[in-house]
């Protein structure tokens, strides 16, 4: 076996740089997943501005109503005829199964922003060649390119 002159890895504090990398990584998703989890985005309809949470349990309802909405299709139904009492972030409202369509798909390209976010910061946090340059890296940061 030969010596191996490897560089020594860079730490700061203690942490080497790919664990610290390693580390951004997990901050970077529970930053997603906090803003995905408190979030609102306010989607323009046919009916006007809706404010929508855009939490995973919010999501999910509005998805088994979606799904109820496809099974009335199915049957002849046509989507603007299927309305329910729906709680947004905004208030009460009547809402009716081509809007919720159209605020499911919303919801989703919300979440895609996000993700996408997270993926372009960890990118850059993968990239990195100091200790520094991987904290520098936070949820705020301008992602390269964006």
């Amino acid at each position: 076996m030969g010596l191996c002159r490897c560089p020594a890895p860079k730490t700061m504090a203690g942490v080497d740089l790919d664990t610290l990398k390693a580390l951004k990584l997990d901050e970077l998703r529970e930053a997603r997943i906090r803003e995905i989890e408190t979030g609102r985005a306010e989607i323009e309809t046919r009916i006007g501005k809706v404010l929508f949470w855009t939490a995973r349990d919010a999501a999910a309802d509005l998805g088994f109503y979606v799904q109820e909405i496809t099974l009335a299709m199915a049957s002849g139904q046509q989507p603007q005829n299927v309305v329910r009492k729906w709680k947004t972030a905004g208030g009460v409202m009547d809402l009716p199964g081509d809007v919720a369509i159209h605020i499911g798909k919303s919801l989703a390209d919300w979440n895609q922003v996000r993700f996408n976010k997270e993926a372009a910061l960890g990118a850059m946090a993968m990239a990195a060649e100091t200790p520094e340059d991987v904290e520098a890296i936070t949820w705020e940061t301008v992602p390269q390119g964006g």
